[in-house]
């Protein structure tokens, strides 16, 4: 693999996006924030090693991202400065399940709803690179839990957020050109 554009091969970004466990951490925070439910009653759908399950009158809340979708198109530009590098940008579609359990999930529920009616959420949402598009209904789905039925409210909430990958693409400083046309042969020297 090439690392810059200066060898032929494939080039891959100088910097990694945040996916994975670090969009989990963000979307933690979000959810822990606009409904109040202490952090370590909101957690992460699918984990390699799953904590206990809290007891069942404890308020707690599961989410997951399940599909991804990208804009077709993308940015790409070039920035000239130091060396140069390009920046591809492009608008990413997060559909996230948020599934509330315990005996107050629907109000959860409708509080992280109507808490993203407020800017100053919003705004600490968009701080952390995350826009909301749409809270989806709630579906009440009971959960039979260890042989019991557990009250669950789930709702998909649809983040918006704009990733950017820079890739060390450098800055062409000179070189010796030669113009072929059907006229004439014109050599070129750029210093």
């Amino acid at each position: 693999m090439a690392n810059d554009s200066s060898e032929a091969g494939y080039l891959a970004p100088a910097a990694a996006f945040p996916y994975d466990t670090a969009l989990e951490n963000i979307l933690h925070d979000i959810v822990m924030g606009i409904t109040g439910l202490p952090g370590d009653l909101v957690r992460p759908r699918w984990q390699t090693e799953p904590p206990q399950q809290p007891d069942f009158n404890t308020d707690w809340c599961a989410f997951g991202i399940v599909r991804t979708s990208a804009d077709t198109f993308a940015y790409e530009g070039h920035d000239p400065a130091g060396d140069g590098h390009d920046t591809v940008d492009r608008d990413e579609l997060l559909y996230v399940l948020h599934s509330f359990y315990g005996p107050n999930a629907h109000g959860y529920c409708e509080r992280f709803r109507d808490g993203f009616e407020i800017s100053q959420n919003r705004d600490a949402a968009i701080a952390a690179g995350i826009g909301l598009v749409e809270v989806g209904e709630a579906t009440i789905l009971p959960a039979l839990l260890k042989e019991k039925w557990v009250k669950r409210v789930d709702a998909t909430v649809t983040y918006r957020r704009r990733t950017s990958r820079t890739y060390p693409v450098l800055t062409i400083v000179g070189g010796d050109v030669e113009l072929n046309t059907e006229i004439a042969v014109i050599n070129i020297t750029i210093p």
